[in-house]
């Protein structure tokens, strides 16, 4: 949103990193909100990227797919050979941006990747392609998304790179970040148990961030935002005090065109403390130390705090 923006415009000089967990433009729905007969996915892309201009000209931003990003699906795409060729894939979103895939060892272009920022491993997962169950962001008659590489193989070894002593005593946190949650409110069935998508997440990553000491995972996709207790194959401890468990928020908040999401009032679970499907705003991660994290989820009406934790660790 405007309101978003403007707060992330009056933070940026204290900021040091931008992390955008993916459903960057919004370009896929243009043609929802126009003409719909003309073609408008690179104009409104291009539109966004010079919006963000004043602030990622001045700060690092880093990115990772979401199922915004996977095609353009617009009547003008779909009767076009060439143009439902030549944006499907993820091949806008891989042409915009240069994350650093190569010096990470990844062989997925800009869809997977880590890097070292002060104190922290950023580590950027897909997670709409390339995996075992993962889901289907197409809806044209082009190319079906994926094949970018063994994205769970170069997961492994980057999060055990990050976890030896060596690399802890370097980078004492490991935040992970993707498009979509496996924890969240909305993705409950009315038993309490995990939809399908979630379990096909949860099986092929959660593993992974546990047994390399992931301290949060960071995702988006609901158009809300949710901090949930740490926890391991659905057993959370009640605190963020040396938890031995990965954290889990989700900041989908930032603001878009389709709305807020409108679950958190009819859901609930012993794990989650804290939803809003209310507020536009954005989420501010301080590494305070070696020791002790601050997450912050800030209103863009006033940048009040609406959510606050300290992660600490021995």
């Amino acid at each position: 949103s405007a309101d978003t923006y403007d707060l992330l415009m009056s933070l940026k000089d204290d900021a040091d990193l931008l992390v955008h967990v993916g459903d960057i433009s919004y370009a896929d729905d243009a043609f929802l909100h126009g003409n719909p007969l003309e073609f408008q996915y690179e104009d409104v892309y291009n539109k966004y990227m010079t919006w963000m201009a004043n602030i990622t000209a001045e700060m690092p931003w880093i990115v990772c797919p979401g199922n915004h990003e996977a095609e353009c699906h617009s009547p003008s795409c779909q009767v076009s050979p060439d143009k439902l060729e030549k944006l499907s894939n993820f091949t806008a979103y891989n042409h915009r941006f240069r994350m650093p895939y190569e010096e990470s060892g990844a062989e997925g272009l800009n869809m997977w990747y880590s890097m070292n920022w002060g104190p922290v491993h950023w580590v950027a997962i897909d997670t709409e392609t390339d995996y075992p169950g993962h889901p289907s962001d197409h809806y044209t008659l082009g190319p079906d998304a994926g094949g970018f590489g063994d994205q769970l193989t170069w997961l492994k070894a980057d999060l055990e790179a990050a976890n030896t002593p060596e690399a802890r005593a370097l980078r004492p946190w490991v935040v992970v970040f993707g498009h979509r949650p496996y924890y969240s409110l909305e993705n409950l069935n009315d038993d309490g148990t995990l939809d399908d998508e979630s379990v096909n997440m949860q099986k092929v990553f959660e593993d992974l961030f546990h047994d390399n000491g992931v301290d949060m995972y960071v995702s988006g996709h609901k158009h809300s935002c949710e901090t949930q207790w740490p926890m391991y194959n659905l057993e959370w401890v009640e605190t963020f005090d040396n938890p031995n468990a990965t954290a889990y928020v989700i900041q989908g908040a930032a603001g878009e065109t389709e709305d807020h999401s409108g679950y958190c009032d009819d859901k609930s679970a012993p794990w989650n403390i804290f939803s809003d499907c209310t507020h536009w705003g954005l989420s501010r991660i301080t590494t305070k130390s070696a020791n002790e994290m601050l997450y912050e989820f800030l209103s863009a009406d006033d940048g009040s705090v609406l959510n606050t934790f300290t992660l600490t660790k021995d």
